[in-house]
């Protein structure tokens, strides 16, 4: 079965300007295309460039008070472990100014001792930060 190019699929379609606990209640272990198109603010434009590692992406960003926001998608990429998500499927990573949104099973609440009591960590921490793609 072939992949699918999400790049095409992201549209923004916000009304407002997100808060970090609209992406929170929108990802729950993943994020559904038609959820993220909703979360990113009308107009937005598509800043992705094409690079070595993966085949397809987007990028979207915009400034919102004191932050910037980036949200940006990817195919499986080439060079990423291969145990990881990101070589294995879409994926997508959500930052705000230095922070970046994890997926649910590694922040908040009983048992998710990794980052107790967040889901927005300072650094890269790329592998809890990239978040599957889904179409529902």
């Amino acid at each position: 079965m072939p992949m699918v190019n999400f790049s095409t699929l992201v549209v923004p379609r916000g009304l407002n300007v997100p808060t970090e606990q609209d992406f929170e209640d929108a990802v729950e272990g993943y994020i559904d295309v038609e959820a993220l198109g909703a979360l990113i603010p009308l107009g937005t434009q598509d800043v992705y460039v094409p690079g070595p590692r993966t085949f397809a992406g987007f990028k979207y960003e915009w400034s919102c008070t004191a932050f910037r926001w980036s949200v940006w998608g990817h195919g499986p990429d080439s060079r990423a472990n291969p145990n990881h998500l990101a070589a294995q499927e879409w994926t997508l990573r959500v930052k705000k100014g230095n922070r970046f949104l994890t997926y649910a099973e590694v922040g908040l609440g009983p048992g998710r001792a990794i980052f107790p009591g967040t889901r927005w960590v300072r650094g890269n921490n790329a592998q809890y930060s990239h978040i599957p793609l889904m179409l529902t």
